[in-house]
């Protein structure tokens, strides 16, 4: 008899299913899992007013990560399965994970962790993704701007790199509304002191009678101030929309786009005419329906349907589908896409014309 784990493993799998299976090893242990990553709350650490660090263990499925990097979170809320994704904090090549999340207006998840999370609670990890990595070789001299918790990537990147080269020639300009909602913000004034070659500019960005030219928003003069040789340097930007298109029309504007790697943190206002709406078919769920809804993502749920969805901004792909008729907007570029059969991102997809959806 073959006693081999992994063959034993993949016969209970043939005869019984994965989710069975699962279910039933949950008793024993419950972050056993065949394929499943599971992890177990082992820590929650206040960061800022706004945010907190989700410090992880996770199972044998956990294959790691890249500094940068994003991880879908599934965590069950009054018995519904939702998904999110967040930036890993955490460092590579350690036994745990941890995840930074910040508060959000109407944010389900990430307020009911900053509320409810506690520690022992096991939550489901998916698939690590995302491009917004280092690139190799290392440039030599980098200037990084982070706004709001565009930070978190940002911060991992950082580390990562002062720890491997510790002179590392590094410029932060940190754009956050006050300065109690600066995520790392010690640490990151403890990097500076440890690491000369590191310097940190905290940009607040709420008016106050004390704003100056480095307290507000991101302008050319502004950049001028606290990095003079900003145009020699490899460009990583993370935050909000309105930050993310200011820093590119800058670097457009002095013939610097090449230098620039970025990722969008939310997603930009979108406004339609009152009495703008738009016909959107589904096809596998045989229904047609009209909506005023910014994104085909929400026109979705507002149907009643239950699409899979992640990160909500453009980053995890999770919530990508075939279009098969019709014209949408890339609420992140502007970019038209009319083409048949293309393959479209529902929450960052703003319908232009009458939509038809493989869903």
């Amino acid at each position: 008899m073959n006693l081999d784990p992994n063959f034993l493993s993949t016969t209970l799998v043939n005869l019984v299913g994965e989710s069975w299976l699962d279910f039933a090893l949950g008793h024993f242990d419950p972050l056993v899992g065949v394929s499943k990553t599971l992890a177990r709350v082992l820590a929650i650490k206040k960061e800022s007013e706004t945010a907190v660090s989700i410090e992880l263990q996770p199972n044998k499925n956990w294959i790691g990560f890249i500094p940068g990097q994003f991880v879908p979170v599934r965590v069950v809320i009054n018995g519904i399965v939702h998904e999110r994704c967040y930036s890993l904090t955490g460092r590579p090549h350690t036994d745990t994970v941890q995840i930074t999340v910040k508060r959000h207006p109407g944010g389900r998840v990430s307020n009911w962790i900053a509320d409810h999370l506690t520690v022992g609670t096991i939550i489901e990890l998916g698939s690590v993704a995302g491009d917004f990595i280092l690139p190799s070789p290392l440039p030599e001299k980098m200037l990084f701007i982070a706004g709001g918790s565009g930070i978190t990537p940002i911060y991992s990147m950082i580390r990562e790199i002062l720890n491997e080269h510790p002179e590392a020639d590094i410029v932060l300009g940190y754009y956050s509304h006050q300065a109690t909602d600066a995520i790392f913000l010690k640490d990151l004034q403890a990097l500076q002191t440890t690491h000369p070659s590191f310097y940190l500019q905290l940009c607040v960005t709420k008016k106050t009678k004390k704003s100056d030219l480095v307290n507000s928003r991101f302008s050319d003069q502004q950049l001028q101030s606290y990095c003079a040789d900003s145009a020699d340097r490899a460009t990583f930007v993370c935050g909000p929309a309105g930050l993310i298109d200011a820093v590119v029309a800058h670097h457009e504007a002095a013939g610097l786009k090449g230098m620039l790697h970025k990722e969008y943190f939310g997603l930009p206002p979108v406004v339609r005419a009152a009495d703008a709406s738009s016909e959107i078919t589904y096809l596998k769920s045989k229904r047609t329906l009209e909506t005023r809804e910014p994104t085909l993502l929400q026109a979705a749920e507002q149907a009643g349907l239950k699409p899979k969805s992640g990160c909500r901004m453009g980053i995890c792909n999770t919530c990508s589908c075939t279009k098969t008729e019709g014209i949408v907007r890339n609420i992140l570029t502007g970019e038209i896409d009319s083409g048949e059969s293309s393959r479209i991102r529902l929450c960052i997809s703003e319908p232009l014309s009458a939509v038809t959806l493989d869903m």
